[in-house]
C-alpha cells in the first residue's frame, strides 16, 4: 500500500505549444526516473542552482520530492506562457517554498498567499514571511523583493477579481484542505481568478495502491478518479495532456514507512511512502 505524487497542469481552451523536449508528461505521477531525465535535470539545476554548485551530479542521490514538484510548477508555468514580465503569478498555500522567490525574477509580480498569520506550529508558513519574506530564502539567493506580494489568505475565498492572473500554482497544499469538498472550492476558486488562457499547475499526493482507507491524519490521498472528480471537473478546465499514471518499479521499491517518515524526519525526500 503505498503513495506517491501526482502533478497536474490545466487551463483553459488556448492552444500552446508544448515542451517537446523532455517528453516527461505535465500531467504525471512522480516518478524516479525523472530525475535522470537531460531536459528535466538541466532545468532542476538551474532552479536549485545552490544546490547543484554543492553536488557535482545533483539530484543524483538527493532526489526529493518537494524538488519534483517545484520543477514541474516553474515547467508549466514557462512551457505555457505565464513566466514574462507582464504576468502576475499566484502561489496558493505558498508558505515560504523556493518558487516563490525564484519566480520574481521572471515575471511582473508573485502573490504568495498562504495562512501565515498567527502561524507558528505549521513549519511551511510562518508568520515571518509576512514582514521578513527575505529570511527564508537561501544564501545567496538571486530575487526581487519589490515583485514579490505575500498576502494571509484562505484557499478557499481568494479575495482577487476574477481573470486577474497569468499563472497559478500551488505544489503539496490540496491534500491539506480537509475535505473534498474544499478541494473542490479552493480548486473553482483559483479557476475564477485565472485568466482566459492562463495556466493552473497543481501537485498533491497520489495513491499507487492500497484501499480508500490508507492514509495518515490530515492528508487526502488521491486516485485518478478523486482527481477527475475533485480537481478537474470542478475547475473548469482542461489538461494540456492526458494524465501519465504508470508508476514504475523502482519508483515503488524506493518507498519506505510513513511512521518513519514523520517520526524520524526523513519525510522531506517523500518519493513514495507505505504503510
Amino acid at each position: 500500500m503505498s503513495r506517491g505524487l501526482v502533478h497536474s497542469n490545466l487551463k483553459t481552451l488556448d492552444r500552446l505549444e508544448p515542451d517537446k523536449e523532455s517528453k516527461i508528461a505535465y500531467n504525471t505521477a512522480l516518478n524516479i526516473e525523472h530525475f535522470r531525465n537531460p531536459a528535466f535535470k538541466s532545468l532542476l539545476r538551474e532552479i536549485f542552482h545552490h544546490l547543484a554548485l554543492n553536488y557535482v551530479d545533483y539530484p543524483t542521490g538527493n532526489e526529493v520530492a518537494k524538488v519534483w514538484e517545484v520543477v514541474q510548477a516553474i515547467r508549466g508555468l514557462r512551457d505555457f506562457g505565464a513566466l514574462n514580465r507582464q504576468s502576475d503569478v499566484l502561489g496558493v498555500a505558498a508558505g515560504h517554498e523556493h518558487t516563490v522567490f525564484y519566480l520574481t525574477n521572471y515575471v511582473a509580480r508573485v502573490f504568495a498567499t498562504d495562512l501565515y498569520f498567527g502561524n507558528e506550529d505549521w513549519n511551511e508558513a510562518k508568520t515571518a514571511m509576512l514582514v521578513s519574506p527575505e529570511s527564508f530564502t537561501v544564501p545567496n539567493m538571486v530575487w526581487d523583493p519589490r515583485r514579490l506580494v505575500v498576502q494571509h489568505m484562505d484557499a478557499l475565498n481568494l479575495r482577487y477579481d476574477d481573470s486577474s492572473f497569468s499563472g497559478i500554482f500551488s505544489c503539496g497544499s490540496l491534500e491539506h484542505f480537509g475535505t473534498l469538498q474544499n478541494v473542490a472550492r479552493a480548486v473553482s476558486e483559483m479557476a475564477r481568478v485565472l485568466k482566459p488562457g492562463g495556466i493552473l499547475t497543481l501537485s498533491t499526493e497520489y495513491r499507487i495502491s492500497g484501499p480508500d482507507t490508507f492514509g495518515y491524519p490530515g492528508t487526502l490521498i488521491f486516485t485518478p478518479e478523486m482527481l477527475l472528480h475533485h480537481v478537474i471537473l470542478p475547475s473548469g478546465l482542461k489538461p494540456v495532456d492526458d494524465f501519465e499514471a504508470a508508476v514504475s518499479p523502482e519508483t515503488v521499491l524506493s518507498a519506505y514507512p510513513i511512521s518513519e517518515a514523520i517520526e524520524k524526519g526523513t519525510r522531506s525526500r517523500s518519493i513514495a511512502l507505505q504503510n
